[in-house]
């Protein structure tokens, strides 16, 4: 069995499949199975899943500017 860096996967990190979907929050972690506990909506209906890890990825955001200012590229 394949060991996934379980500590790139934190509570609060924004995922997604590795193949695309929704971008998802990660509420739980676990360590011992290898499997995440994702939440999104789809309009108005909060959805939430437990995948495994290996099929996710850490979607990168660019971090807000604190003065209120967006920032160019």
């Amino acid at each position: 069995m394949r060991r996934i860096k379980m500590e790139l996967f934190k509570p609060g990190e924004i995922v997604e499949f590795k193949s695309a979907g929704p971008k998802m929050t990660i509420i739980t972690v676990d360590n011992s199975s290898g499997e995440a506990t994702c939440v999104w909506f789809e309009g108005k209906e909060r959805k939430e899943v437990i995948f495994d890890v290996a099929a996710l990825r850490i979607v990168h955001q660019r971090k807000p500017d604190p003065r209120g200012y967006a920032r160019s590229r």
